[in-house]
């Protein structure tokens, strides 16, 4: 499966596209294969010259992705309300507030990326209400989440086998093997991790709340899961080599749909007047 970079089609409609393949290279730490797609994904939309283009990644963690990217170039600063991962991000010299999204008054930014943090923002419409304020005239919103909607049982299942499959072979330092009741299916065993309150944002959600406050240039579809093999595999060569090895089997899996495309990433642009 190829990466689509058409960002309209020829009535001007928002495009709909895929992810994945291609986008990152084998020589990456396991953990590292993910932020590398994450960091294509960015750098593929927002220029680092001939100017900084200045960033806000909103849920930056421990800011694995903010270091990719200021190294690039990039005049980025993380947002993130967790002290842990604040204090992480700014142990790599990485410019860090430590806030809520909605509490944050600085800007104004070229982009605001969303990094696996937008799926929890509530209330939503505020929240892009506010990432627009944010932004200047022409800036981009990126995202970079998952639809916890487009799952069904046959992608959970072959997620759960391959997490199995690394427990029984000792290549998972930290392993959730799905453990459920019995009964349980895998369906309803995802919809109970998934229950929160308040309740996670849908992908048709968050689509819905961006195209009412933005130009929707672009949505993707795409892997979601792998991203779970390369923090759960063990951090060496080996692990390394099996994370890569289970992203690009996604890659191909989703591409012929076999497995749902569960992860959802979205590109949209602040008008300019």
């Amino acid at each position: 499966m190829t990466v689509e970079w058409r960002y309209r089609d020829r009535f001007g409609k928002p495009s709909v596209g895929t992810f994945g393949q291609g986008e990152v290279t084998m020589n990456e730490n396991p953990r590292d294969i993910y932020t590398a797609s994450v960091f294509h994904f960015v750098t593929a939309r927002i220029p680092a010259t001939p100017r900084k283009s200045r960033l806000l990644e909103a849920g930056c963690g421990d800011g694995d992705l903010a270091l990719r990217l200021r190294n690039a170039g990039y005049d980025i600063l993380g947002l993130d309300n967790c002290p842990s991962a604040i204090a992480a991000a700014a142990a790599k010299g990485i410019p860090v507030a430590r806030c809520d999204f909605l509490d944050y008054a600085g800007g104004p930014f070229d982009a605001v990326l969303f990094t696996m943090s937008l799926h929890h923002m509530w209330p939503l419409a505020e929240t892009l209400d506010h990432a627009h304020r944010l932004l200047k005239p022409g800036g981009l919103l990126l995202a970079e989440d998952f639809d916890c909607e487009r799952v069904n049982e046959a992608t959970l299942h072959w997620y759960d086998g391959i997490l199995r499959m690394l427990a029984a072979a000792g290549l998972s330092e930290e392993l959730q093997t799905g453990i459920r009741p019995a009964g349980t299916s895998l369906l309803e065993q995802w919809r109970q991790d998934h229950r929160h309150e308040p309740p996670l944002n849908t992908g048709d959600q968050m689509i819905r709340n961006v195209a009412d406050r933005f130009d929707l240039i672009k949505t993707l579809r795409g892997p979601y899961f792998y991203r779970g093999f390369c923090y759960k595999v063990a951090a060496t060569e080996r692990g390394r080599r099996i994370a890569g090895i289970l992203h690009a089997q996604e890659c191909r899996l989703t591409g012929a749909g076999v497995v749902l495309s569960t992860g959802l990433r979205m590109i949209a642009r602040k008008a300019v007047a």
